[in-house]
């Protein structure tokens, strides 16, 4: 059996980008990319990249229409958790988003999941973090291995901003009993190293394009 992490979070937070610059720096390993409910930043969209990389990509069982939302899952999930490789599953958090597991319950018993969470939105904070911990465990049986705080407010981001919801997602860990597993930065605030305890610096953005918000999560 590989060793499984589950990644997840509201719509938007950040789970797909964190899931690729943490296989980026787990390589050799797979990504399998199954959001099915929310696809808007696909992985498999840079399949032919991650290879290079050392990293397996499993996404939609089109061949040729990574670009597509269609909901349609590749059969490689099954091999790969039976696989040598360590797996990083990219799911959304809904229950509706859970569905693709399902059928997996019973190798997903040992996996680790980490979900990611944004003080400055209501949907990715606090009770709704209660909430996806909850679906998770009711759906999968599978309890909180960890918090990704991707705390940011795009391009308004500020030093003052980070230090705060650090300090809070620190206090928000101890109350739940689980491990702050990383702080996001962006290279422009990288120099907050020093001041942040597991900090984990984003050099670029991998699943955004030019055409975007050059800082946004």
């Amino acid at each position: 059996m590989s060793e499984v992490l589950i990644i997840s979070g509201a719509y938007g937070v950040g789970k797909s980008e964190f899931a690729c610059q943490w296989a980026l720096r787990n390589a050799p390993c797979v990504l399998a990319d199954i959001d099915v409910i929310n696809p808007y930043f696909r992985p498999r969209e840079l399949t032919s990249w991650f290879e290079e990389k050392g990293i397996k990509i499993i996404g939609s069982s089109i061949k040729h229409h990574t670009n597509q939302d269609f909901p349609a899952l590749s059969g490689d999930l099954g091999p790969a958790l039976h696989g040598q490789l360590p797996l990083i599953i990219d799911c959304a958090g809904s229950a509706h988003g859970l569905r693709p597991l399902a059928g997996f319950k019973n190798n997903l018993k040992e996996a680790n999941l980490y979900l990611v969470v944004n003080k400055y939105r209501s949907d990715a904070w606090g009770d709704a973090v209660l909430e996806t911990m909850d679906t998770f465990s009711r759906f999968l049986g599978i309890p909180l291995s960890g918090i990704i705080n991707n705390s940011h407010l795009l391009d308004e981001t500020t030093e003052e901003l980070l230090l705060e919801a650090h300090q809070e997602c620190l206090t928000l860990c101890e109350q739940w009993n689980v491990p702050l597993i990383a702080t996001i930065l962006t290279k422009r605030f990288a120099y907050l190293q020093d001041k942040i305890s597991k900090a984990m610096v984003y050099e670029e953005l991998l699943l955004r394009q030019t055409w975007m918000i050059k800082e946004t999560l």
